[in-house]
């Protein structure tokens, strides 16, 4: 019986596709659609209602849409007028309970949807074929808000065939909505949507207001950034504000529902709120940030950020909404993107404001107890990233504003270095560690206009601004270095590293000739305090040592360089520092400890009188000439000689016989051959004779001469 009635309905419906008979057939499908719907309401007979809805609309379909009876497609009214009323009566299961035993509590919920579906796809075609669009979002929309009835009115028996109506009705009025506004209109209405239906989650609970407040919060930010991308009208700014207060709005009423759900899930309804959350900061951004003028948009950036901080550390306490927290370090990184954009003066510097104050807001969080259930992602309890982009953003913005205000390159190198210090100032004041870390950048910002002089003496730059940097980093130093309570080494370090490169290239820009001098007379103040207060040499005073010695060797290899323009007695400062050290050794720096300490005092004296040797000799060299080389040889081998019987040292002894010996060879190998005849043979006589009292003097003074040259006073101990 089931089997005849399913094959009689379809047949029955296959007449009609294929001989329209317009009203009158239209009418017959509406006998078929109650047929079905009756013989349905048996127990077990679900395949008549199944075949009665889908030969109805498959009617339908071929009747107006395929030509199924050739020309004749029929009176298109008649199936306007006619398909709304097949709808009704197939959801007539899906409204009563008694059709569940036919077709199960599932199976109700899927024939509704089909009903709802088919009804909607077929009417649609057919009035887009009649009326074309003008007027078509009528249609989603009342079809939409009759499906939202008939599922509101089902739910409170937790009915899936209401369900299905509801979540269908849902859809049908979002794409009303897409359908009836454009522009910024949309971006408006779809962020309305979103805080009703979040509204409607928060009063139900269910699962298709939380889905479509959620689509449609992605929606308005779908708008947003296609209008800001391709501008077609204009975009006024209170409507992406709006918009974003709108979705936030949507969001903070679906976190109240954490914990209130089982379906969706705590964890998704939190997961809900915060797309939510950061789709209002996308609209945010999108429809208001962005459309200022570019001039604005970085301070409204920093604004932003600082607003967000403050919101989150000391108005949300309780950690209810994590997200604005987040929201501030994403404002910040967006603002340190365009760290480079045109801003005006008053911009940049009420950015500047914003960075230092959420900086030192990040510093300080508070410490109370989290009622988020995903206590790790909030910020708080990681603020360090967010205190040092914060302390990055400052200096650069410092660094910014002192470039929009067009001085000249004397008071950009002035303002910068005085800037660093007026930051490490207020990092002091208001106990942001990294912001005293990061005040040291416009520093090196004027070190970086500073060294081009170096290598190019013709830019006007003066003695005294080349000093600068140095200054600067001298001041950053000090208020590290004294300020009360615990130390911070790595600031510490960085300001000592700035002070000793800057004030090398001041020297270099402001006394290229006297560089070694200076730098070595620089390395000789550290050590002389060190000696002064017993402590370890400073690694800048041996930092300094070694650039002076590099520098020197650099002058004797190439000459005077283009960078260093030396004179004649250039190294003398090094040379007496050298001896000063070898002589009384000082302590090196834990971080420079050798496993041997011994091993400096062995090197220095042998380094001193190297240096010595090769400094003397360049400079008879150059001034005199080849030949007076001997008498300096003999005169200083004589001096090293006496020196070390004078202070017990070894090193000066050897490398006085080592230079009287050259001297000798010297002589009689090579500037002999510069004498005449008469002079020459004098030369070699006095060279016998003087081989002859020098062997008469080993043999009999060689075991003093032995313990002269070998043997070695103890040194004194390191100090």
């Amino acid at each position: 019986s089931r089997g005849t009635a399913t094959m009689g309905i379809l047949l029955a419906s296959y007449a009609t596709m294929i001989q329209p008979l317009d009203w009158l057939s239209a009418a017959s499908n509406l006998v078929l659609s109650v047929t079905g719907i009756l013989l349905m309401l048996r127990p077990g007979w679900n395949m008549p209602g199944i075949a009665s809805l889908l030969g109805t609309y498959a009617a339908f379909a071929g009747w107006q849409l395929f030509g199924a009876a050739g020309n004749d497609s029929g009176d298109a009214h008649a199936t306007l007028w006619f398909l709304p009323a097949s709808w009704a009566i197939f959801a007539i299961p899906g409204m009563l309970g008694r059709f569940r035993e036919t077709l199960g509590e599932r199976g109700r919920a899927i024939f509704t949807a089909a009903n709802n579906g088919l009804y909607f796809l077929i009417f649609t075609v057919v009035w887009l074929n009649t009326y074309g669009n003008q007027g078509f979002w009528k249609v989603p929309a009342v079809f939409g808000f009759v499906l939202l009835i008939l599922g509101a009115l089902g739910r409170k028996w937790e009915d899936s065939a209401a369900a299905s109506n509801f979540l269908q009705g849902l859809a049908g009025l979002s794409l009303a909505v897409v359908l009836k506004f454009d522009g910024y209109h949309l971006g408006l209405a779809l962020a309305g949507e979103s805080l009703v239906l979040a509204l409607a989650f928060h009063r139900f609970h269910k699962w298709p207001e939380y889905a479509f407040a959620m689509l449609a919060g992605m929606g308005a930010v779908i708008v947003s950034v296609f209008l800001h991308l391709f501008p077609s009208e204009n975009f006024p700014l209170w409507s992406g504000v709006l918009a974003a207060v709108l979705v936030v709005l949507a969001a903070g009423f679906v976190r109240l529902n954490v914990g209130q759900t089982t379906r969706p899930t705590p964890q998704q309804v939190r997961a809900g709120a915060s797309l939510l959350a950061y789709s209002s900061l996308a609209i945010l951004l999108f429809g208001g940030c962005y459309r200022l003028p570019i001039v604005w948009q970085l301070p409204m950036l920093a604004g932003f950020a600082v607003s967000f901080s403050a919101l989150s550390l000391f108005i949300d306490r309780r950690r209810w909404m994590v997200e604005i927290a987040w929201a501030s370090g994403i404002s910040g990184i967006l603002a340190l993107s365009m760290i480079t954009s045109d801003a005006t003066r008053v911009g940049s510097g009420f950015a500047l404001c914003a960075a230092i104050v959420a900086c030192a807001i990040w510093h300080r969080p508070p410490t109370t107890e989290d009622s988020s259930p995903f206590s790790e992602l909030d910020p708080v309890n990681f603020a360090q990233p967010f205190s040092w982009l914060f302390a990055l953003l400052a200096p650069l913005l410092f660094g910014k504003l002192i470039f929009a205000l067009n001085l000249s390159d004397h008071g950009n190198i002035g303002a910068l270095a005085m800037g660093a210090i007026v930051l490490a100032i207020t990092a002091r004041l208001l106990k942001a560690d990294s912001l005293g870390i990061t005040s040291i950048l416009p520093n090196m910002g004027a070190l970086a206009l500073v060294i081009p002089a170096v290598f190019d003496h013709s830019l006007d730059l003066s003695k005294a601004f080349s000093f600068a940097p140095a200054a600067g980093a001298a001041g950053i130093l000090i208020l590290s270095a004294f300020q009360p309570g615990e130390k911070h080494l790595l600031q510490i370090f960085i300001a000592r590293g700035m002070l000793f490169v800057a004030w090398g290239v001041a020297i270099l820009v402001a006394f290229p000739e006297g560089f070694i001098d200076l730098v070595a007379l620089s390395a000789g103040a550290g050590f002389f305090w060190a000696w002064r207060r017993e402590r370890s040499a400073p690694v800048e005073a041996w930092g300094w040592l070694m650039a002076s010695l590099a520098a020197l060797i650099f002058v004797w290899i190439e000459g005077n360089a283009s960078i260093l323009h030396g004179y004649s007695s250039e190294g003398m400062a090094l040379v007496v520092l050298l001896g000063a050290i070898a002589i009384k050794t000082p302590r090196l720096p834990e971080i420079l400890q050798i496993s041997n300490s011994d091993n400096l005092a062995k090197v220095l004296p042998w380094l001193a009188c190297l240096v010595l040797s090769i400094w003397s000799t360049h400079l008879i060299v150059v001034t005199i000439g080849w030949k007076a080389v001997v008498i300096l040889w003999t005169v200083l081998g004589f001096g090293l000689v006496l020196l070390g019987l004078m202070l017990g040292r070894i090193t000066s002894r050897q490398t006085g016989f080592v230079l009287l010996t050259a001297a000798l060879l010297k002589l009689f190998l090579v500037d002999v051959w510069d004498f005449s005849t008469v002079m020459r043979i004098i030369s070699f006589i006095a060279l016998g004779i003087a081989l002859v009292i020098l062997g008469f003097f080993y043999h009999r003074f060689a075991p003093a001469l032995k313990r002269l040259i070998d043997d070695d006073t103890p040194r004194p101990p390191l100090t």
